[in-house]
């Protein structure tokens, strides 16, 4: 067994891709009854890419169409909506390094469904749902997700990752209201079965120079998760919390997948002078992930195979700030951040490392 720590922060941002994206939402509605509607929704979009590095390579075409009819009932405290979402992702390529054709196809027709519950008067609410739906993934989606998308990754894209992605469904229950006129909550659990669906992996050329590279891979895995979302609004004091707990079980992976943190989350206080001086303190966590490369060879040893491990080490990223509001319009803010002197990765290729102070100015037009 080996193993190695990330810790390096290795980012490469190259761009080799040009999209383009043409697009549309409609919504239709009308009101049957005082409690009965019946709507439908519907989105549509025309993705056209070309490698940036070597243009006579190829392209891709793909179009992406989302059309949901639902139906309505909202009573005093009890409501329902449920209907179908047709969801389809389709697409023409031209690659030399990928000559297939198509994408990946699952099922097209998923339920919507959405039940809910006032269970006490203007405090609490619970509710359940059943949902999916496909989507294409397009580079920009990737670019949102991680901004430091890798050059050698951006190849990747046209032979693997510009594909069509299932959620077959998402079902769990939510619980939401609030305490006085202070405290608002919301706490939601669910169960949901992803196919050929993106994931961060990784990948190791050289295990003496020690550097882990990314490498997204297309894998099925069923998520269980939870989430607490909270927050604390008074004359005084403003304050928040967001905590994630949640299990990847991979049932099918295409390369060495470096799965979700099982904790993350962030939590900030704010207390504030006549809402003109604020100052706060807030945190961000999360816990480690460990990808497992099989079958290595080592280039010291090269006639013997091991298991690599692959860890991201867990952080905390500490922070305190402060703000002056010279006017309702015009104010100065300092934010000193990771007092702790964390390794501090939300993005497995980048460590930031240190503490830091950042300062702004804020105008409202």
């Amino acid at each position: 067994m080996l193993l190695t720590t990330l810790g390096g922060g290795v980012a490469q941002t190259e761009k080799r891709v040009n999209e383009n994206d043409l697009g549309g939402d409609l919504v239709l509605s009308y009101s049957i009854t005082d409690p009965l509607s019946i709507s439908l929704t519907g989105s549509y979009d025309h993705f056209y890419f070309k490698d940036v590095a070597t243009p006579e390579e190829g392209y891709v075409i793909a179009d992406w169409l989302n059309i949901s009819p639902i139906c309505t009932y909202k009573g005093d405290r009890a409501s329902i909506s449920a209907g179908l979402k047709f969801s389809d992702v389709w697409k023409d390529r031209d690659f030399k390094d990928s000559p297939e054709s198509g994408c990946y196809k699952g099922r097209r027709l998923f339920p919507q469904l959405n039940v809910s519950y006032e269970l006490i008067e203007e405090a609490l609410v619970t509710s359940a749902f059943l949902t999916g739906g496909q989507k294409f993934n397009s580079y920009a989606s990737l670019l949102e997700t991680n901004h430091f998308f890798p050059a050698e990754a951006s190849h990747n894209y046209f032979s693997t990752l510009a594909d069509a992605s299932v959620n077959t469904f998402d079902a769990g229950i939510s619980f939401s209201g609030r305490i006085k006129s202070v405290f608002q909550y919301k706490l939601d659990g669910g169960y949901a079965k992803h196919l050929n669906t993106l994931v961060d992996g990784v990948r190791v050329d050289n295990f003496i120079e020690t550097r882990p590279l990314l490498k997204y891979s297309m894998a099925d895995y069923n998520l269980i998760y939870a989430d607490f979302n909270g927050s604390w609004r008074s004359d005084r004091i403003d304050a928040s919390a967001l905590l994630r707990v949640q299990k990847m079980n991979m049932k099918r992976v295409t390369a060495s997948v470096l799965p979700a943190p099982r904790f993350v989350g962030s939590a900030d206080i704010t207390y504030n002078w006549n809402r003109r001086i604020f100052a706060g303190v807030s945190a961000e966590w999360s816990t480690s992930r460990r990808a497992e490369i099989p079958d290595y060879i080592p280039e010291l040893n090269p006639n013997k195979q091991v298991t690599l491990y692959v860890n991201v080490p867990g952080w905390v990223d500490l922070g305190v700030n402060t703000e002056f509001k010279v006017t309702n319009k015009f104010s100065l803010w300092l934010k000193g951040g990771n007092l702790l002197n964390k390794v501090v990765m939300r993005n497995f290729l980048i460590a930031e490392k240190g503490p830091y102070v950042t300062a702004g100015v804020c105008l409202v037009l």
